[in-house]
This record gives structure tokens, C-alpha cells and sequence, in this order.
């Protein structure tokens, strides 16, 4: 498998107490749980994407484009996102969130 040289999501921030720049005080067990219930409503119709992203997300960087983060390079995002993101196919939603520094996300890659 050839790997990009960039690639495009949207994603779903949710914050945990000791996440960097923290803006939640659940413990990380409950953003996991959180997480993994957002996805199950998204796969089961209960949520449109841009609905989770504005009850849900955190990240004020991409909060107002319904989570999208653009097309972005290795090293210009943490390598968990980047990792996740290779793994996703395209026009698909991430089965399981994924953790990094700044929290748990739930991705959906987009090119």
C-alpha cells in the first residue's frame, strides 16, 4: 500500500481532564465511553456529523467547519491522527476513537 503524501478529516474532539489544553474534567474512561456512544449514533442515524461536532467537540480550531481539519502533511498533525487517518478508508467513520495529547477523537477521513 502506497502511503499519501497528505490527507484530509474531519474529526470530533472530546476532551478529558489531563488532555492537553483541557476543556472537560471527565476522567479519559468517560470520553472513551462518551466516544464510542457518539459513533454508534452516527452509524445507527441518530446524529447527523455536523450536530455531534456542535454539541460535542472541543477543538476550536475546527469546530466552526463542521470538524473538518483540511488536507494536512506527515508531522503537521500528532502521528496518532495521521496513523488513524491511514488506516481509514475515505468517506468512512473510524469504528473505534482514537487518543492523543489533545483528547479522544472520532474520525472521519475525507481524502
Amino acid at each position: 500500500m502506497k502511503i499519501p503524501d497528505k490527507v484530509r478529516c474531519s474529526h470530533i474532539l472530546l476532551s478529558w481532564d489531563q488532555a492537553f489544553e483541557s476543556t472537560h474534567s471527565r476522567e479519559l474512561v468517560f470520553a472513551i465511553h462518551d466516544a464510542k456512544e457518539i459513533i454508534a449514533s452516527l452509524k445507527g442515524g441518530g446524529y447527523t456529523w455536523q450536530a455531534a461536532v456542535k454539541e460535542h467537540s472541543a477543538c476550536p480550531h475546527s469546530w466552526v467547519s463542521d470538524g473538518d481539519l483540511g488536507w494536512f502533511k506527515f508531522g503537521e498533525v500528532t502521528p496518532e491522527l495521521w496513523n488513524a487517518c491511514l488506516i481509514c478508508p475515505i468517506d468512512e467513520l473510524l469504528e473505534e476513537p482514537v487518543q492523543s495529547p489533545y483528547g479522544i477523537h472520532i474520525i472521519t477521513r475525507t481524502g
